[in-house]
């Protein structure tokens, strides 16, 4: 009797092992459940849980329990319907999906959007800062034309007046044979700022013995304004040309010091 139980036990273990065998078999990424590759199965399990998620699998002849048939057997109808729920599933799903990825993707349009204004008002404002400290670098210049000319005008005038009063005649007045003469104050070197018409400027020291030749060859040898030809010297202010060259420094009224310009013929 013990013999024909185990062989009967055998027998049966080798039914199970040839029913996987003739099975495909799937599972349910979402549960983990193994279940046959079958339509029905699929559907049901879908219907019951909602997952839609499976993927092929083979298990060993000890992990499943023995395959149950079907209590009972579905109708056409309700194997359509089944169906039919299962399709309208995955539409669902793939709707979703879908507009999943078009919020997606309008969200990254209005990202790029604004990414897109934020560097254009960043190159609007360097631009703006660009203009502004150009605009101040050039009023900066402008004063600055301004106070330089200013002081020339006044250096002008302080020579135009030191020349007045050097020139002025010094008026004895009758005094005791006991009070030494008064003598006029001289001066032994001279000054001189001479300005190019190129707005170069040449600063030199005379003997107020020189000539005003020599001015007109220091003039010629040190100009660096690439100019060779003829000039003519003149005070500065009150305007004077220098047409006499053979004059001393002291008879053209140079001396001490004396602003003048160089005017090419």
């Amino acid at each position: 009797k013990n013999k024909m139980e185990g062989a009967g036990r055998s027998l049966a273990e080798e039914g199970d092992a040839v029913t996987l065998q003739q099975h495909t078999w799937l599972r349910c990424g979402d549960c983990f459940k193994v279940l046959p590759r079958t339509e029905r199965d699929i559907t049901l399990h879908a219907s019951k849980t909602g997952h839609t998620n499976f993927e092929e699998y083979e298990p060993s002849p000890g992990e499943l329990e023995p395959v149950q048939e079907p209590t009972g057997v579905l109708t056409e109808e309700e194997r359509e319907k089944k169906a039919e729920a299962y399709r309208l599933m995955l539409k669902e799903r793939k709707e979703a999906l879908a507009l999943a990825k078009e919020k997606e993707e309008q969200r990254q349009v209005l990202e790029r959007r604004e990414q897109s204004k934020a560097s254009r008002e960043t190159r609007e404002q360097l631009e703006a800062d660009r203009k502004k400290r150009e605009a101040q670098a050039e009023k900066r210049e402008r004063e600055a034309e301004l106070a330089h000319k200013e002081m020339i005008k006044r250096k002008a005038e302080e020579q135009r007046r030191q020349r007045e009063a050097d020139q002025t005649p010094v008026v004895s007045q009758p005094v005791a044979q006991t009070q030494a003469p008064v003598v006029a104050k001289s001066f032994d070197t001279c000054q001189l700022q001479i300005r190019l018409s190129s707005g170069q400027r040449l600063t030199a020291n005379f003997s107020s013995k020189d000539k005003v030749s020599d001015v007109v060859d220091y003039v010629a040898k040190n100009r660096s304004d690439g100019k060779n030809g003829l000039f003519v010297l003149s005070v500065a202010y009150p305007k004077k040309d220098l047409t006499d060259l053979s004059m001393t420094l002291e008879e053209a009224g140079l001396v001490p010091r004396c602003a003048l310009l160089v005017t090419d013929k």
